[in-house]
């Protein structure tokens, strides 16, 4: 595996004499001086909803201020009437951090990631792209942080660990890697439960989240922070 040079963020900056070595589809280019060239921060919604709209209001704050990433959360105001509005009640919230299945790998192929079509958006090399950039220099992707289960990694046999609901797509190249987690998990006596959607794609729910698999998705997850994390009675 290639190893990257120590790199430094430049957002917005202009691109120096220095030749692209990785490019993640335009949202980062890594040039060979090792500095690193973001696309702009997204923009979700005016600074002030209009007045025609008072029915969302939305708490913002800032988590890493030298790294200035922050998080926007959305409620329904008490204008509109919706769930907890003027009562004073409290909403239930599931913050949703999209990425997690790129913290599993290893240095062998599964029959998922081996047998990835070129011409899907998540294939293998973009995948390779994405760990190059994410491990330590001149490490695999049998290292600790991606490997959980490697030949350097701490045993979990006896990490307690909080209940686990691993979401598998039946086409997504990374099928096998979270089916093995879940299995692994449950060989350990964890408390884990696997889902997975016979002929769906990698972020199914994101790219059509109106379907029916998205639906499915979305009652499982209820379904399962009822019996993980029943509310207070």
């Amino acid at each position: 595996m290639p190893t990257m040079p120590a790199v430094v963020s430049a957002a917005g900056a202009a691109a120096p004499c220095s030749n692209v070595v990785e490019d993640l589809v335009g949202f980062l280019r890594v040039l060979s001086d090792g500095t690193i060239l973001r696309s702009p921060g997204p923009v979700f919604c005016p600074s002030t909803f209009p007045d025609e709209h008072p029915s969302v209001e939305w708490k913002e704050a800032v988590y890493d201020k030298p790294k200035n990433l922050h998080v926007r959360m959305y409620k329904p105001s008490p204008a509109s009437g919706g769930v907890g509005a003027g009562g004073g009640g409290k909403l239930p919230v599931l913050v949703y951090f999209h990425g997690g299945g790129f913290c599993l790998g290893s240095c062998t192929r599964t029959p998922s990631e081996a047998g990835c079509p070129a011409e899907v958006f998540l294939n293998l090399d973009l995948f390779d792209r994405f760990w190059r950039l994410s491990l330590p220099p001149g490490a695999t992707r049998d290292h600790p942080m991606a490997n959980p289960f490697g030949p350097d990694s701490p045993a979990m046999d006896g990490v307690e660990l909080p209940p686990v609901l691993v979401v598998a797509g039946g086409l997504d190249m990374l099928r096998d890697r979270a089916v093995d987690y879940a299995e692994r998990l449950s060989a350990m006596g964890k408390p884990v439960e696997l889902a997975e959607f016979a002929g769906e794609h990698h972020g199914f729910f994101t790219l059509g989240p109106g379907s029916d698999a998205a639906g499915e998705l979305i009652a499982a997850v209820a379904r399962f922070v009822d019996v993980a994390a029943p509310p207070p009675k």
